[in-house]
C-alpha cells in the first residue's frame, strides 16, 4: 500500500467516525425527555393579625370600665369590687389584643395589682 492511499484511508476513517459521533449525539439528544419542571406553587398570603373591631356597645362598655377604674384608683384607699376587677381584666385583655394602644404605666400597675399579676401578657412583671 502506498503512503498516500494509507493517509487517505485514515482521513476517510476519521470523517466517518466524526459523522457517526454527530449522528449518535443527535439521536441520543432527541430521545432525552426535557426535565420536568414542577409548576410554581402559589402560596397564599399570610393574613396579618388585626385586632378585632369593637362594636359600639363594646366601646361604650370599655369607656365605662375606664371611668370605673380611674375613679376607683383615684381614691387614697381604693375599694376593689368584683366590677373593678372585671373591668381591669377587660382593659388588660384589650391592650393585649392591640399592642399599638398605649396603656398608662399607672393604670397597668393598678389593674395588674388588682388581678394579682395573673392571666395576661400585659401583667407579666
Amino acid at each position: 500500500m502506498k503512503g498516500t492511499t494509507f493517509q487517505l484511508g485514515w482521513v476517510l476513517t476519521a470523517r466517518v467516525a466524526c459523522c457517526l459521533s454527530l449522528i449518535a449525539a443527535l439521536s441520543c439528544a432527541s430521545k432525552q425527555k426535557p426535565a420536568e419542571v414542577d409548576p410554581p406553587v402559589e402560596v397564599p398570603p399570610v393574613p396579618t393579625a388585626q385586632p378585632p373591631q369593637q362594636t359600639a356597645f363594646e366601646k361604650a362598655q370599655f369607656e365605662q370600665c375606664m371611668d370605673e377604674v380611674a375613679s376607683t384608683f383615684s381614691q387614697q384607699n381604693p375599694n376593689l369590687t368584683a366590677r373593678t376587677k372585671e373591668c381591669c381584666s377587660m382593659i388588660v385583655a384589650t391592650y393585649e389584643m392591640d399592642p399599638q394602644l398605649f396603656m398608662s404605666p399607672l393604670l397597668r400597675e393598678d389593674c395588674c395589682n388588682a388581678l394579682d399579676w395573673d392571666g395576661s401578657e400585659t401583667c407579666t412583671p
